[in-house]
């Protein structure tokens, strides 16, 4: 009885919004597997779409899906163990930011308390510059040619 249900559905097929709530996804996902051809679909004598929609059983014997593609537990662990350890790391940046933010704040109050520190000192008594012993001024001549082309011009 099983078998004359599935050629019934086979010649008959479903309607695509059928097909879509019969797999729990949207109509576009059904267009998209039909394209892909992922599914098997005809069009019928008015131009319809139907879709014939696999059991569970025939879908899991007729699917792509090996066992070599589960996700083993040393690689779930493997994953959890990175994903901590990532955790961790940013646990660890966001304190030394924070570390890194409050030592900024002291140094502008420094800066702040220095700056305003500057008029309340006392002014310097402006002093001679210190005198130096003269040292005779050393006069170079020019080349004969330098002089004769500056007085020239």
């Amino acid at each position: 009885m099983q078998d004359t249900r599935q050629d019934i559905t086979r010649e008959t097929g479903y309607t695509i919004a059928e097909a879509a709530t019969k797999m729990g996804v949207t109509s576009d996902a059904v267009y998209k597997m039909i394209k892909r051809e992922k599914i098997e679909a005809f069009k019928n004598d008015s131009g319809q779409w139907r879709v014939v929609v696999p059991d569970k059983e025939e879908e899991r014997a007729t699917s792509d899906y090996t066992p070599s593609q589960t996700v083993s537990s040393e690689l779930l662990d493997q994953l959890r163990s990175e994903i901590s350890f990532l955790r961790d790391e940013l646990s660890s940046r966001r304190t030394e930011i924070e570390r890194r933010d409050e030592e900024i704040r002291r140094r502008d109050y420094i800066i702040a308390g220095l700056t305003e520190r500057i008029p309340q000192l006392p002014a310097e008594t402006q002093s001679k510059p210190e005198s130096r012993p003269e040292q005779p001024v050393e006069v170079v001549q020019l080349p004969w040619y330098k002089r004769w082309f500056t007085q020239a011009t």
